[in-house]
């Protein structure tokens, strides 16, 4: 299975908050931290904001769940509570993912 480490985390949210920064038409978004493009971000679409910061949320929610400290991702079985929280978590994190995707695309 592949590891996904914490670094490899905040990789994959820089390149979501530059995806969305461009596709705003955000100017010099790969040039920019993701504290500047957030700023932006919230100035040019308020809602689009609000949801990419609920995607972190439930994306963080689904990967500490799913992930021990060294990025290598736990088993569950899904006969459990343990599969059914994965499942609702990853399920959760993929609406939201959705509706941002959505809401880009209008």
């Amino acid at each position: 299975m592949f590891e996904f480490t914490k670094h490899d985390l905040a990789s994959f949210y820089q390149y979501v908050v530059v995806n969305v920064a461009q596709r705003l038409g955000i100017k010099e978004a790969e040039w920019k931290s993701i504290g500047e493009l957030g700023i932006e971000i919230s100035k040019s679409n308020s809602d689009i904001y609000e949801i990419l910061v609920q995607f972190f949320k439930d994306y963080q929610a689904w990967y500490d769940y799913s992930y021990d400290e060294k990025g290598v991702g736990k088993s569950f079985d899904f006969t459990n509570d343990s599969g059914t929280r994965y499942i609702d978590l990853s399920n959760k994190r993929d609406e939201t993912r959705s509706l941002l995707l959505q809401k880009l695309n209008a």
